[in-house]
């Protein structure tokens, strides 16, 4: 659950419009779920994956 909290942490700072997330770890440890904002309308899933990857990286 520590995990999910991190994640949830550095995807609030991006600031996305109409954030909604929701997670969940598997015993195994993996974690799934998904992020909705209004910035995605319209994109494809790479396309969504791809900005949010580009912010990440820019931000470190």
């Amino acid at each position: 659950m520590e995990n999910i909290e991190k994640i949830k942490r550095v995807l609030e700072k991006l600031r996305l419009e109409e954030l909604e997330i929701d997670m969940e770890e598997s015993g195994s440890g993996k974690i799934g779920g998904f992020i909705v904002s209004k910035i995605f309308e319209g994109m494809s899933q790479l396309e969504r994956q791809n900005y949010i990857y580009g912010i990440i990286w820019k931000k470190n």
